[in-house]
């Protein structure tokens, strides 16, 4: 049965529903806090909305989209934007020591294809003065044993 329900701008679109779904997230930025706090995973739930037929879909769209290419759009960004809701407490700050050391190590490889990653890894732990077996976490290491003895 066809519903009628209003669009965003407030016209009224025949054939379009919303419809409920869920995700499971198994990995947020590698975080280990994240492994730690959903050992099975995350469950995310989202909703998004779906056409029923092309008149309703062209209608949103003005393109003349395929309903099921509209459909699977809209479910894409809903899934999308749920997983990045529920994971943003777990995202890497940017600034972050071994994040910026991250950075470097990428850059040097993008920038200098000749040298391995082992040997950009050396250079950047030579020059920043860190051990060279370091390998992006011994920062963060350190600055709590650092933080625990004072």
């Amino acid at each position: 049965m066809e519903t009628p329900t209003l669009d965003g701008g407030g016209v009224k679109v025949v054939g379009k529903r919303s419809e409920n779904d869920k995700t499971v997230i198994k990995s947020a930025y590698d975080s280990p806090k994240f492994k730690t706090d959903y050992p099975k995973g995350l469950e995310v739930p989202f909703s998004f909305d779906v056409y029923e037929n092309d008149a309703a879909a062209l209608q949103s769209l003005q393109s003349g989209e395929l309903v099921k290419l509209v459909n699977a759009r809209l479910k894409s960004n809903a899934r999308s934007a749920a997983i990045a809701k529920a994971t943003e407490p777990y995202k890497p700050d940017p600034n972050s020591p071994e994040q910026r050391w991250a950075r470097m190590v990428d850059d040097a490889t993008k920038g200098n294809p000749k040298l391995t990653r082992e040997q950009i890894v050396a250079q950047i732990n030579m020059l920043l003065g860190l051990p060279a077996d370091y390998n992006g976490e011994v920062i963060a290491e350190a600055e709590e044993t650092e933080s625990a003895g004072a």
